[in-house]
């Protein structure tokens, strides 16, 4: 139980430093923020979730400790993002078609 509360946290914290970043921007609006980072967030809990349910079946590969689930956390918010925003049609990326 306290992993899974380890990869919220770790998303959490990612959460709040993005807050952070954001805050400076001019034009901020907390509904944007919520809705660009509702669905990855989501999506992270639950890659997060899976890896410490089968934690025992890839411990040889990745020992799942209370640090590493932070970890998982924090860096799963941060890449489950970032791809998001490359399939993402508002901004011009090098993948897919966007306009």
């Amino acid at each position: 139980m306290e992993l899974f509360l380890a990869v919220v946290a770790g998303a959490f914290l990612y959460l709040i430093l993005s807050l952070n970043e954001a805050l400076g921007i001019d034009g901020f609006k907390l509904g944007t923020f919520i809705s660009h980072n509702i669905l990855p967030t989501v999506a992270n809990m639950i890659c997060g979730f899976v890896l410490v349910w089968f934690k025992e079946d890839i411990a040889e590969v990745l020992p799942i400790t209370g640090i590493v689930a932070v970890f998982l956390g924090y860096s799963g918010q941060n890449i489950i993002k970032k791809i998001f925003k490359v399939f993402d049609t508002r901004f011009e990326t090098y993948v897919g078609r966007n306009p």
